[in-house]
């Protein structure tokens, strides 16, 4: 934001010498006051006199009068070293001393790089040249944007690039912490900020007002990435992953630079083993989608991660996730009659066939041992009455906060109901509101998809068709007080849910068996217990990022990160901080756990701040381009424009006129 204002002067006693632009027509009217009466012997020379010469005669004299007045004008100005105020106001001298705030952007995005940059390798040049242009004596302080620290504080004689000690980091970094810093600056003078940075968005997320007006500010735009793929992110497009079933990840990826991106290679890893791979062109700023699709056959977690092949900046070619297939599944069964339950019973053999780690327990070992009812993934609830009868309501709801999910089903048209049940008015369920749809032998209801309220039971069954039946209903009840209706029969909820953090329970109006429907003799039913179960689990990775912290947690012991650095809760009271992507192992005191960390997604995505939006932020500020003249921009903004040269090359000129005028002039006299 250049602004041009009044004229001003660094040297102003010299304009105390401005009266003597008055001595030539001083010594003018000095010599010219009175006249002097000269015989002549002859009255010819009188003839020889011509009236317009003596008009040109007092032409040529006002003319030198004014070239001598104005030389003399100009020297003085020349020396009063008149400026044309620049950028920012008020002209300073150039030996007045400032205050430099140089504020070094060492966010991912400056690098994209996999090591640990030295700021010294990276900004040394850049600093030293801002150096340089500053008067003697100036005050200098030199800060991360990341987490402000201070990297030098002393006068610009004393900088040494051998000071600048730290390195790049890998997380993001903020103007809005800057902007605090900035505040607590207040007794300074001539302030002024030298912002180095890429101008990424990312930078500015957080900045919500300008910049105080008391700085000026020189922005350096330091983009040293060329062609670049950044992988932005990984998605698990299955809800639930499971053995044997095709698994789709989807991964995101953009090209970051200005240039074509030819035959680039993506590759999948899992337990460090290439299970796929693709080529793909990407076009300038170009963001695309690719799917990769895998089975796996046992139970467990897979370290995962994406890379590519092409560029050399490595910080942003990979990507690490997990996949957890579930291993220790362990499912509850209660209900009075073995017929009750009788196809999931069969259900859960044939997946104990597939998944040897799933364990299924019944009612008389789930009554005798409530803790295990408590600790089950997922507990499989027959009759209304059950639970109340059987005091099992405890239970239960502890299983339910503890993040259990629960199934309760009919098993009769009727049922007792409890107006004193610990249980439903836990809940605020009123069984008496139940209504039982009952249709005779020669009908039912067709149920599909169309009924389905939820995405995630509707993606629990096989059939991929909106129109194409389910299951036929016999009979069902509805839930007149519906609070979450998961499926709809005739706009009345036949299956409710309660949720509480990650724990479940569903109530449904129906029961899997064949008095109630066709359901168990489909052969999507297999797979519907089974994604149940798993949807039981609910293990959803964590997105961590660099920069984040794993708070304290009494069971931790120590942290490894992908270095092999170790990081001990027992000798330190800080909580650990994330500073590299990749896998990050967690050693418990009875078990160990791995953390995913990658880039920030902010620090990944390239989207350089617009020029014209920089004025959002910054009032009075100056863009320095690439490969400028930094001393003659940064001298120019502090003092202006300076011009005494042209007074000089004006004066020097007017002097050439006045001799030649002179000359001539005496010549001809």
């Amino acid at each position: 934001m250049v602004r041009i204002t009044i004229v001003d002067f660094l040297s102003t006693i010299y304009l105390w010498l401005l009266p003597l632009s008055s001595l030539p027509l001083l010594i003018h009217l000095f010599f010219n006051r009175k006249y002097k009466t000269i015989d002549y012997s002859s009255i010819e020379f009188l003839k020889i006199l011509k009236v317009d010469s003596m008009k040109r005669i007092k032409i040529v004299e006002i003319l030198l009068l004014i070239l001598r007045t104005l030389i003399i004008l100009f020297i003085i100005l020349m020396l009063s070293r008149p400026v044309v105020q620049g950028s920012f106001g008020k002209a300073v001298s150039s030996s007045n001393p400032v205050f430099c705030l140089i504020a070094i952007d060492d966010s991912f995005s400056m690098t994209r790089s996999n090591n640990m940059v030295k700021i010294l390798d990276f900004y040394s040049k850049d600093i030293s040249k801002i150096l340089n242009t500053l008067p003697d004596n100036s005050k200098v302080e030199i800060i991360s944007l990341s987490d402000t620290t201070k990297i030098y504080q002393g006068l610009s004689q004393s900088f040494s690039p051998s000071l600048l000690n730290g390195t790049m980091k890998q997380s993001t970094s903020s103007l809005s912490s800057l902007n605090h810093y900035m505040d607590s600056i207040k007794n300074e003078f001539n302030k002024e900020l030298h912002l180095l940075s890429d101008l990424d968005t990312s930078l500015f997320l957080t900045q919500k007002k300008q910049i105080t007006n008391d700085w000026n500010v020189f922005i350096y735009d330091i983009d040293k990435i060329e062609a670049n793929i950044s992988i932005l992110d990984v998605k698990i497009l299955n809800e639930i992953p499971m053995i044997n079933d095709e698994i789709e990840i989807e991964v995101t990826v953009q090209n970051t630079s200005l240039e074509d991106i030819k035959n680039s290679l993506l590759i999948l890893n899992i337990n460090d083993i290439n299970v796929g791979q693709l080529q793909f062109d990407l076009l300038p700023k170009e963001t695309q989608e690719f799917t990769f699709k895998t089975i796996l056959s046992s139970s467990g977690e897979y370290s995962c991660e994406f890379q590519v092949i092409y560029d050399n900046y490595f910080g942003d070619n990979s990507y690490f996730f997990p996949i957890n297939i579930n291993s220790d599944i362990k499912v509850g069964v209660l209900g009075n009659i073995s017929d009750q339950y009788y196809f999931l019973e069969n259900a859960l053999k044939a997946l104990k066939t597939k998944n040897p780690n799933l364990t299924y327990s019944f009612e008389n070992e789930l009554k005798n041992n409530q803790n295990a009812l408590v600790n089950n993934d997922i507990n499989f609830i027959y009759g209304f009455n059950y639970i109340d009868d059987n005091n099992l309501a405890p239970a239960i709801i502890d299983n339910f906060n503890l993040g259990g999910h629960n199934y309760i089903f009919p098993v009769s048209d009727s049922f007792k109901s409890n107006k004193f049940s610990d249980f439903w008015d836990y809940f605020s369920i009123n069984l008496d509101e139940l209504k039982l749809i009952n249709y005779d032998n020669a009908t039912s209801y067709q149920l599909s998809k169309k009924n389905i309220y939820s995405k995630s039971v509707e993606n629990m069954f096989s059939t991929k068709n909106t129109d194409e039946t389910i299951m036929q209903m016999h009979k069902y009840f509805t839930f007149n007080d519906s609070k979450s209706p998961i499926i709809a029969v005739n706009g009345k909820s036949v299956w409710e849910t309660l949720n509480n953090g990650e724990g479940q329970i569903n109530l449904l109006g129906f029961n899997l068996d064949l008095d109630w429907t066709d359901f168990p003799v489909r052969a999507s039913y297999i797979s519907f217990i089974d994604r149940i179960i798993n949807s039981s689990l609910n293990y959803k990775p964590i997105n961590l990022s660099v920069g984040d912290f794993i708070f304290r947690d009494n069971n931790y012991k120590e942290i490894k990160d992908p270095s092999g650095k170790v990081f001990k809760y027992i000798n330190s009271k800080e909580d650990y901080r994330i500073y590299q992507p990749g896998i990050h192992s967690i050693i418990k005191k009875e078990s160990n756990t791995n953390l995913y960390a990658n880039i920030s997604l902010s620090e990944l995505t390239r989207s350089k701040l617009d020029k014209k939006d920089i004025a959002k932020y910054f009032q009075r500020y100056i863009l320095i381009p690439n490969n400028a003249d930094l001393g003659k921009i940064t001298k120019e903004a502090r003092i202006g424009v300076e011009l005494w040269k042209i007074f000089l090359y004006l004066a020097i000129l007017l002097l050439i006129i006045e001799m030649v005028i002179s000359n001539q002039f005496f010549r001809r006299i």
